[in-house]
């Protein structure tokens, strides 16, 4: 069996009422009217067809409202849909922002913990240095490397050579 859903039970309803009063209305014309049966036929055939179009309008009136809640519901939903996308999505990025944190860390934990010196220079200055590289260039910690070209901890008579070799390194990386 099929469930009763708003509009039925509406629709329902608006046919007992209108049943109810064309019944009233025919039993009022009938004892009103008790010896002219053409006007009680005629009562009766006004009271059905305002009736019906009562019934009619009515029912309109709540299919629109009925979809108008429909509608409204459809944005609830959407907007319930479109929140919990993006907290999917802040909770995906934030899981990946910790996971790259990780992994730098992983990395910047090697990269300092190496015996060997290692340098990264962006733009001619230095971005990244792990301790050996400040021991062998001579300076007390990473820090004061940051920031100075590479050139700097050369001496003068061979900075141009140097700075030829460091050209055509990074012409081969590009």
């Amino acid at each position: 069996m099929k469930s009763w859903t708003v509009e039925r039970k509406t629709t329902f309803c608006l046919i007992a009422i209108f049943i109810l009063l064309a019944v009233l209305n025919l039993a009022s014309a009938s004892m009103t009217f008790r010896s002219s049966r053409s006007i009680t036929l005629a009562m009766l055939d006004m009271t059905l067809f305002m009736s019906i179009a009562a019934f009619i309008v009515v029912r309109r009136i709540t299919r629109l409202l009925l979809n108008a809640k429909t509608a409204a519901d459809l944005d609830a939903e959407q907007l319930k849909f479109q929140l919990s996308e993006r907290k999917r999505s802040e909770a995906k990025l934030e899981s990946t922002n910790k996971r790259l944190e990780a992994s730098e860390a992983g990395y910047r934990n090697l990269v300092d913990s190496s015996q060997s010196a290692i340098l990264v220079e962006r733009g001619q200055a230095i971005v990244l240095a792990n301790k050996a590289a400040a021991k062998l260039l001579g300076v007390p910690s990473t820090g004061d490397l940051i920031g100075r070209r590479l050139t700097d901890f050369v001496g003068p008579e061979d900075r141009g050579r140097t700075q030829r070799v460091l050209w055509r390194l990074a012409e081969r990386e590009l």
